[in-house]
């Protein structure tokens, strides 16, 4: 959707322990502020080195329905002539001289106003950072719907690195059609670089994830105080309390998009160390403690090629912000999961074939339970209709997460999540054509049953036993075999952009999501367990015992369903087949 030039653009991150900052500088009150003062800003436009550029103040303006006044300037200099400012310098410092010549921080450059070169900005009073609590309390005040609608919608972009560069391109491309901005980047300069002081104008980063995946997402700092920082200027997701990594960020360069309209200028910077957590996301700051990171999911996930062998593994280090709520509404864990396990299926088969199947299992370990929540899976995706076999995989690990999310039970912590997905190219799929059986059998036995099976010309026979139910009368039944299809066309689904709605924040996804308003999630951990292994779809032949029909039936009788009669290890079955056979007494 084309901007309106009145609303406000937000700069704040792109997405992707050192000491801490240096001494308390000094500030100024906004009543000292006024038009015409001639000033200076920090920010990092290349690598990790701070850069100075002028920032003149226009006047002091009204909010425009943000959560108080904002000082209107204007940017010049080499540092920022060539592409103006945009994503990722929002909390840049802006310092000012007072009538004794003493150099003040004023506050954080935090919005733009889309004008043409990107040299128009807002800045947060430095009054209003610092106000904001290092760590919030658990309830905080969350924008109005106004707000929302005019500002939290152009929240700060997010920066993955490390995929690859075809999920890349299709995750930033889904991305941009739920209005959602997303941004790729390289994974780091090569070579990593050393680990940075958090202090104004350096580049930091509220880290969803680090290791093998980067998400997060990147601004400036703009005021510390010991080991206490506040960055951005304006908030996150304005979530209140927060659990998630503080990283110092590598700056490759500014991209420059001198049209508002169309995109905008923007860092193009990856996340680095992990430094300390993320503790506030609160309206006019995000704010944060170096020092001790926040608590960790240890992320793993395994990828194999059964075609050719090859196996690919990708390790993040995931905040785990479930007890908190999680409080943007879903955890760190289930936006890198699901998008980390798509990567490695493209990763490994380097490619992404519509037609795949893929087997996933997924085990996750809990603080304080020795049992590990499982469930496995096999998907059959046929990706004419609603996704391939990795991608129907992940829609499932989304809604695990999602149930993850929803717990009720005081002190869940989720240690590790590992997932485990074995691909093969085409699909694992047959149908059923025929079957056949002795005619007569009795209850309570085993009957010998072979199904004949077509595919694309192969014609096979399968062979196996199955319980007849014990408590059928004698007489002449009709024994019914279906099973199901690849997976999508019995409806459902939506493919990547459907998923990824449900991670980004659009209004609905492949993956189901957490429970509505009116649902309560798992109350104790023997129901999440339940829940959990309930995921596991059965996807083999199911048997159907039904009674013949007689003229005039003296009542009618239900059939008799036996729900696991045979499942293939290499070939999902599908189809409906009848045999036709007499049970007599045991």
């Amino acid at each position: 959707m084309r901007r309106l030039a009145l609303i406000l653009a937000t700069l704040g991150a792109s997405v992707a322990g050192a000491p801490a900052a240096q001494a308390v500088a000094p500030i100024m009150p906004l009543s000292d502020v006024h038009a015409g003062m001639h000033c200076t800003a920090l920010s990092v436009i290349h690598g990790t080195t701070i850069s100075s550029f002028d920032a003149d103040v226009i006047d002091v303006v009204d909010g425009l329905g943000l959560d108080g006044p904002a000082i209107l300037v204007r940017v010049s200099g080499p540092a920022v002539d060539g592409t103006g400012i945009g994503p990722g310098f929002s909390g840049s410092p802006i310092y000012c001289d007072d009538s004794h010549g003493v150099s003040r921080n004023i506050g954080a450059i935090a919005f733009g106003l889309g004008d043409y070169g990107n040299k128009l900005a807002l800045a947060t009073p430095i009054q209003a950072v610092i106000g904001e609590p290092v760590t919030p309390p658990a309830r905080m005040r969350t924008l109005s719907r106004r707000e929302s609608a005019s500002i939290r919608r152009l929240a700060t972009p997010l920066t993955v690195s490390g995929l690859t560069p075809l999920l890349a391109q299709r995750l930033t491309a889904a991305a941009r059609a739920q209005g959602v901005p997303v941004y790729a980047s390289p994974a780091g300069p090569l070579g990593s670089f050393p680990r940075q002081q958090l202090r104004p104008g350096a580049s930091v980063a509220a880290g969803l994830a680090s290791g093998d995946l980067g998400f997060s997402a990147i601004g400036t700092v703009t005021y510390t105080n010991g080991n206490a920082v506040w960055a951005f200027g304006h908030p996150l997701d304005a979530a209140g309390r927060r659990a998630l990594l503080m990283q110092d960020a590598y700056v490759y360069t500014v991209v420059n998009n001198p049209n508002g309209d169309l995109g905008t200028t923007y860092k193009l910077a990856a996340a680095g160390h992990d430094l300390g957590t993320v503790t506030g996301d609160s309206l006019n700051a995000i704010t944060g403690l170096v020092g001790a990171l926040p608590p960790i999911t240890e992320l793993t996930i395994r990828a194999a090629d059964l075609d050719t062998g090859k196996v690919e593994h990708t390790r993040a280090k995931v905040p785990d912000e479930i007890a908190l709520g999680p409080p943007s509404g879903i955890s760190p864990l289930g936006i890198v999961a699901s998008t980390a396990l798509a990567d490695a299926g493209v990763r490994v088969l380097q490619s992404d074939p519509l037609r795949e199947t893929a087997t996933m299992c997924v085990r996750v370990a809990v603080d304080g339970h020795a049992r590990v929540l499982r469930f496995c899976n096999r998907y059959v995706g046929d990706g004419s209709f609603f996704g391939n076999g990795g991608l129907l995989a992940a829609s499932d690990l989304d809604s695990a997460t999602a149930l993850l999310d929803s717990v009720q039970f005081p002190g869940f912590r989720v240690r590790s999540l590992s997932a485990s997905l074995d691909l093969r190219r085409g699909l694992a799929q047959t149908f059923m054509t025929g079957a056949s059986a002795r005619r007569k059998v009795a209850a309570g036995h085993r009957l010998g049953v072979t199904v004949r099976t077509l595919m694309r010309g192969e014609r096979r026979r399968f062979t196996f036993k199955l319980n007849v139910p014990r408590h059928l009368r004698p007489g002449r039944y009709r024994l019914t075999l279906t099973g199901p299809g690849p997976d999508g066309t019995g409806g459902g689904g939506g493919g990547l952009a459907a998923l990824l709605a449900a991670l980004l924040g659009g209004p609905e996804g492949a993956g189901g999501g957490p429970p509505g308003p009116s649902e309560l999630g798992p109350a104790s951990f023997a129901d999440l367990a339940s829940q959990f292994a309930r995921m596991g779809k059965y996807d083999g032949l199911a048997a159907t015992f039904t009674r013949a029909r007689r003229r005039h039936p003296p009542h009618r009788r239900l059939p008799a369903l036996v729900e696991r009669a045979y499942r293939n290890s290499a070939l999902r079955i599908g189809g409906r087949v009848t045999i036709r056979l007499r049970v007599t007494r045991p």
